[in-house]
């Protein structure tokens, strides 16, 4: 009778640790699909927001003449021809950089 006993104890224990496992593996799958649709998400609206660049271009666009019409006010200040080109190089960094952040 008492091994009996400890058998159905084991096997309950058993059962329980199996279903807490189950929930455990639950609970991941379900964090895994919300993370996955975040992240699909996340994915369409960068998409999206680069089509929307690709395709009108001119908040892109006007976001470059500002940055190169401030580069050229300066340039023109030191007029200096050499730095003008580097300093136009720059800004064409910081203007891919920042049409990026924007969108």
């Amino acid at each position: 009778k008492k091994k009996a006993l400890t058998y159905r104890k084991k096997k309950r224990m058993l059962n329980l640790f199996c279903f807490h496992v189950y929930l455990f593996n639950l609970k991941l799958l379900l964090i895994r699909v919300q993370f996955t649709i975040s992240t699909c998400h996340f994915l369409q609206m960068l998409l999206s927001c680069l089509q929307v660049c690709c395709t009108v271009g001119t908040e892109c666009e006007s976001v470059e003449e500002r940055i190169g019409m401030n580069s050229g006010g300066g340039s023109e200040i030191e007029k200096d021809g050499s730095n003008s080109d580097e300093e136009g190089r720059s800004f064409e960094g910081s203007a891919s950089r920042m049409t990026s952040t924007t969108c």
